[in-house]
């Protein structure tokens, strides 16, 4: 059974594939824990084309319990029919479109699909558009610039009419600062109730596309599912819990500080506002208060990954690049490994390898 690694480590490969456009930007940022001469951070410097941290006795700082022939108790490694049934509703909860709802006025908490285009002097800006994709607001909820959301109240689906924000002065965009702008306004519909239909075959049969024909079939594709998630958290929790480990080697803990910069790096980009804004939106005052606030968290999949690494060359586990393509199912990832280098990437995958070999040694009561 296969326990995929798209759990943090992972994600932050992701979102580092999408950070490399503004890591120029922000090389003074990332060069205050380490970085290479062209102002990146070379995350695989300090690793063996194995993924193994480079001259480092591992076993200087960690201690292995005995790790072969742990017993697993059977509510990890069986699900339950609540635990399959809770899943199923879920995942087609998230695949149904809410209804459309094309009458009625808009107002407090309704979630309404719009598209817009907004104009400064007569002239559309960069941003300003929904390029006829729609977006969905919540009325009293999101914010947009000045009274953009307020002034959606009371009209209905169908209804297109302008409406007049001002920026503020101290807008992110200079050339948009403090001017007034129009915004022609198209109300596509109401957002109503997701109505979750009875699960049959026929059912499970268009929602997979065909994959499974029959709903005893898919729960056990879905049970299957729910075994790997518990699994990977049970020996997530023995890695975290029983293995011992001395304080972190220079080396590891300015990985993490890295992986840890870039992930909220891509949080801030996701949200469209720059990093300073980000991190005073969260009560940060720099980045040396972000680090402050994360190091638990650092501490802690730094000891990880070294405890992961003891157990690979205790038992002469060698990563191999089919190990790399499992972590990115399949997928191609030569942009992850121009960005990251193959050592990075191997030690990524060290957990899932490692992991796998722990279940394939455990004892399932």
């Amino acid at each position: 059974m296969k326990t995929k690694l798209f759990t943090r480590i992972a994600c932050l490969l992701l979102a580092g594939i999408m950070l490399m456009g503004v890591f120029a930007a922000c090389s003074s940022m990332f060069m205050m824990v380490g970085g290479n001469n062209n102002g990146f951070y070379d995350y695989s410097q300090h690793l063996t084309d194995e993924g193994h941290f480079k001259e480092l006795d591992v076993f200087e700082y960690v201690t292995l319990p005995e790790y072969k022939g742990i017993e697993i108790p059977a509510e990890v490694h069986k699900a339950s029919d609540e635990a399959i049934n809770t899943k199923v509703n879920e995942k087609l909860t998230e695949s149904i479109q809410p209804e459309k709802i094309m009458e009625g006025e808009i107002k407090d908490g309704d979630t309404v699909n719009i598209d817009y285009l907004g104009k400064v002097d007569g002239v559309a800006f960069d941003g300003g558009s929904t390029d006829g994709a729609g977006t969905d607001v919540v009325i009293g909820e999101t914010q947009f610039v000045d009274d953009f959301i307020e002034q959606l109240k009371g009209h209905k689906p169908g209804d297109k009419f302008d409406i007049n924000v001002d920026f503020p002065a101290d807008y992110q965009e200079p050339t948009l600062s403090g001017k007034p702008a129009v915004f022609s306004i198209t109300i596509n519909f109401i957002q109503g109730e997701k109505v979750v239909p009875e699960l049959t075959d026929d059912v499970v049969t268009t929602f997979t596309g065909g994959e499974f024909k029959t709903v005893a079939d898919y729960k056990v594709s879905i049970s299957a599912e729910i075994e790997t998630e518990q699994l990977g958290l049970f020996f997530n929790d023995f890695i975290a819990n029983d293995i011992t480990c001395k304080d972190l080697p220079e080396t590891v803990l300015q990985l993490e500080q890295q992986l840890v910069l870039e992930y909220h790096q891509a949080m801030a980009m996701q949200s469209e506002i720059t990093f300073e804004e980000y991190l005073g939106y969260n009560g940060l005052a720099d980045v040396n208060a972000l680090l402050a606030e994360t190091q638990e968290m650092m501490i802690a999949e730094g000891k990880a990954a070294l405890a992961y690494q003891a157990i690979a060359e205790a038992e002469g586990i060698v990563i191999t690049e089919e190990d790399i393509s499992n972590v990115f199912a399949g997928e191609d990832y030569s942009q992850a490994e121009d960005a990251y280098g193959i050592g990075y990437l191997k030690m990524a995958a060290m957990k899932e390898v490692i992991t796998e070999f722990l279940i394939e040694k455990a004892v399932k009561k």
